[in-house]
């Protein structure tokens, strides 16, 4: 085989490293342009939602202090009962702050009360439901004191 012969094709390595790179490339594509609503939509925020009344359970369980989830339609944290003081404060750490939802998002309770939600495991509450809305949907929050389920409502 002469030099010419060998020069006219790619190798097997040389066309490996451009699909690898052509592969990279297109996954960070995808990954950028699928990050343009992650967070913002209903689901997220109603998975948020549901994740932290999850931990907010598990911790008044393992600290044994009763915690209140009060809400308003553009927000909502978590309190903390404080016996010394007789009174609610600010959940301890992420749970007691404020977590606003992103514009059209709504937050509403069944019924319409904005009484606050008790998260005690020794305090029996009837399940609570909350509503996200906006955005082009619906999701419900669905609290039982231990855990919390999220489901789409209506298309």
């Amino acid at each position: 085989m002469t030099g010419r012969e060998r020069e006219a094709g790619l190798s097997l390595v040389e066309v490996l490293v451009v699909l690898a790179i052509v592969g990279v490339m297109s996954g960070v594509t995808v990954l950028g342009l699928g990050a343009l609503d992650r967070g913002n939509s209903g689901e997220a925020e109603a998975t948020r939602l549901a994740n932290r009344l999850r931990l907010a359970a598990d911790e008044a369980l393992v600290a044994s202090v009763p915690l209140a989830l009060v809400w308003e339609e553009r927000g909502y944290r978590f309190l903390a009962w404080h016996a010394a003081g007789a009174r609610w404060q600010g959940a301890p750490g992420d749970l007691g702050r404020h977590h606003g939802l992103p514009a059209p998002l709504r937050l509403a309770r069944d019924g319409g009360s904005g009484d606050a939600v008790m998260i005690a495991p020794d305090l029996p509450q009837p399940p609570a439901v909350l509503h996200i809305a906006g955005g082009g949907g619906t999701w419900q929050v669905a609290f039982d004191g231990f855990g919390a389920a999220v489901a789409r409502v209506g298309d």
